[in-house]
């Protein structure tokens, strides 16, 4: 059990059964994790960043003999809470759907017994972990599984089934906008069940020099979605209130000159005002059908020396349907479409190991990646409605793992080259007329990433345990495509999501406490540099480079039964956005969501 800050309080149990001793046993395992939230929305009085979940595992083993095993496996899981701290961290006032807000639907709202003023700065608050917002926020997720794994050895060959099923039900709701104003609001709701099968052959010559394993693999997946999102909502009333058509949406007044494409808008039933109907609704389902067939081996060509090959055929059949609909007319965004698609792919792996000691290992290693394509489930018409195609990777890496010191220092060491073709990537896109931010994936282009990485564990008397880690990046876009660069995006970008430098440390000291146990002091730190959230590498934000430290202080008693510690989280109460979403030319405003303050805990473990 632990308990801690926000009035945390988690449990678990674990609790195995030898049902038939050498014939049947079970395991079962319950958890729950509960915490008030680290930030708030006062003008609504609820949470954000609280957690509520409940958890459920269950395991039946059945070894009859013979070389042959059954595993049954349940789970559950289970969240109801609230959605982590949102803030938003910069107003645009002068984005086209916020100005044309500003100056029309709060002046003409009728459901506002007070003038809220614009859209903007007002509603800022300095206190990241409070949002102003008062619309949506929910997270709601069901999941369930059960899995069977049958587990035959043949003489030289093992095979091995694994049947799975496993389903979700999940419910979000957001309102990022920081502000009780209408301006959007997004509710999703997903149902997915998936059902996987694999069946997998594996062995080794009698010589022992070459371990083989092939396979054959089987996924099937179905899901529903609905995104229903609000945008600027008090548009369209407002356009309706208005006397007749008095707004042009070309350079001219109203009203415009005869053979001009573009209208004026307002006055009720004036049929151009639907175009500011931006409130919809895109109701989606997916099928997928995914086939592989594997095979790998391993030979050792001495005792120093051994080399694998392995070869992947992938095979994704997709079938994707949607319909987008405006809230408050009849007349369709996107009539129902239905797509299909395959893809198909053979990847290869190859890698070379050599022992140049007992306890030096140095290998090479060559693999091809492959992600299938997909389709746009936030189209809003049939320009936005083209898929987007496979991702491909080519990666290598060159390294070392190894021991020294009669095993009391530990180093392992890696660089790495990975080549990206046509990388998948989520564009943000103005829409010229209505000014909103339509949301597309496509093939952005290529791009590689190259670095390194060393894990040092080291234990220079008994009592004293360290450990430190150090990575670094080198991500770049080497060709951007033609969408891509449409929205400006170019090769002087950074790749989403990769700091150039990580690092790690900590350190573990034991202090015997006699008959009774020991006291163990443990202290960890860990740097993450400057990462960018959003595609064209919005400042407003990005997260500079920062550092995290945790403590911990425990009790083990002698006999290994129980353990009591405690410690804090977050010690310095470092702010900083665990990722973030600008839409400041659209939709006027940039959000960050941000990780968790500094935090107490106190922990008991039992073991019987």
């Amino acid at each position: 059990m632990k308990t801690g800050s926000y009035r945390g309080f988690n449990a678990r149990a674990n609790l195995s059964l030898p049902i038939k001793p050498g014939l049947l046993a079970a395991k079962l395992a319950v958890g729950s994790r509960n915490a008030n939230g680290f930030g708030g929305r006062p003008a609504v009085g609820d949470e954000m960043g609280d957690e509520a979940a409940d958890a459920l595992q269950a395991q039946l083993r059945w070894t009859p003999g013979g070389d042959f095993e059954a595993l049954l496996s349940a789970d559950y899981t289970h969240v109801d809470s609230h959605l982590n701290v949102n803030h938003v961290e910069l107003f645009n006032t002068n984005a086209p759907l916020v100005a044309l807000h500003n100056a029309l639907a709060g002046p003409l709202r009728p459901f506002h017994t007070v003038d809220m003023g614009p859209y903007g700065s007002q509603y800022y608050s300095v206190d990241p972990f409070v949002s102003n917002g008062t619309g949506s926020n929910l997270m709601d997720i069901e999941i369930w599984g059960v899995s069977l794994v049958l587990d035959w050895t043949m003489g030289p060959v093992s095979v091995k089934s694994i049947t799975a099923y496993r389903t979700l039900d999940q419910a979000i709701g957001i309102d990022p906008d920081g502000s009780p104003e209408p301006f959007i609001d997004e509710n999703d709701r997903i149902d997915q069940n998936q059902f996987s099968q694999e069946l997998q052959f594996s062995g080794q010559a009698r010589s022992d020099r070459l371990k083989w394993v092939a396979g054959l693999y089987y996924m099937q997946e179905e899901s529903i979605s609905e995104v229903t999102a609000y945008v600027a909502s008090d548009l369209f009333p407002a356009f309706e209130q208005l006397p007749g058509p008095m707004i042009p949406l070309g350079p001219w007044g109203c009203p415009q000159p005869p053979g001009s494409p573009l209208p004026c808008l307002g006055g009720a039933g004036n049929p151009f005002n639907v175009i500011f109907d931006l409130d919809q609704v895109n109701y989606m389902t997916q099928d997928t059908e995914s086939y592989a067939a594997y095979a790998q081996s391993t030979y050792a060509f001495n005792d120093r020396w051994s080399g694998t090959l392995g070869l992947r055929y992938t095979r994704d059949e997709k079938d994707f349907f949607i319909q987008a609909l405006r809230m408050r007319t009849p007349i369709p965004l996107l009539p129902p479409s239905t797509q299909s698609e395959s893809w198909s792919d053979t990847s290869l792996r190859a890698g070379l190991d050599f022992q140049a000691s007992d306890d030096v290992l140095l290998y090479f290693s060559v693999a091809e990646g492959f992600k299938s394509g997909g389709f746009n489930g936030r189209a809003r018409n049939t320009g936005e409605l083209e898929g987007y195609g496979p991702e491909l990777i080519l990666s290598y890496e060159l390294g070392m793992k190894s021991e020294w010191l009669d095993r009391r220092l530990r180093l392992n060491m890696a660089a790495f080259f990975s080549d990206y073709e046509d990388v998948q990537l989520t564009e943000q896109r103005l829409d010229p007329t209505t000014g909103t931010q339509t949301i597309v994936t496509q093939n952005a282009g290529d791009a590689e990433i190259k670095g390194f990485e060393a894990e040092l564990e080291a234990r220079p008397v008994p009592q004293l345990r360290l450990n430190a880690a150090l990575g670094y990046l080198d991500a770049r876009y080497t060709r951007i495509s033609a969408n891509a660069a449409a929205t400006g995006l170019t090769l002087q970008h950074k790749l989403i999501g990769t700091p150039e430098w990580t690092a790690s440390a900590g350190a573990e000291y034991t202090i015997p406490a006699g008959d009774s146990g020991e006291v163990v002091l443990r202290g960890d730190y860990s740097y993450r540099a400057k990462t960018y959230f959003q595609l064209l590498n919005e400042e407003s934000i990005a997260q500079p480079g920062y550092g995290l430290a945790n403590v911990r202080v425990a009790f083990n008693s002698a006999d290994g039964d129980w353990t009591i510690a405690t410690g804090v989280t977050n010690v310095t109460d470092k702010v900083y956005r665990a990722s973030g979403v600008s839409v400041l030319d659209s939709l006027g405003f940039s959000v960050g969501w941000y990780g968790r303050p500094r935090e107490w805990f106190l922990q008991g473990i039992l073991r019987f």
